[in-house]
């Protein structure tokens, strides 16, 4: 099934489309970000509001960049040190 969606999805994101969101979590990270490119945006002001990611989901978790997230990390951090 993993298969068949992440080939279909692709089908889709050729001819410029998207796909609907809830089909379990078997189209890729990559596959997902081309569909849906303000996802990034999303990420940096959720992030603004909830830093700590208090609210999250399995679907969120999947596709969130780690690499987002500890650079984040790291720039509160210095942030902390340079108001202490």
């Amino acid at each position: 099934m993993r298969r068949l969606t992440q080939e279909l999805v692709e089908i889709a994101l050729e001819h410029g489309g998207s796909f609907y969101l809830p089909y379990r979590l078997h189209y890729t990270r990559a596959q997902f970000r081309r569909a849906y490119p303000a996802f990034d945006d999303f990420v940096a002001i959720k992030h603004r509001y909830d830093p700590d990611t208090t609210f999250s989901s399995a679907f969120y978790n999947y596709i969130a960049d780690e690499d987002f997230h500890v650079s984040m990390q790291s720039r509160r951090s210095l942030q902390r040190r340079n108001t202490e």
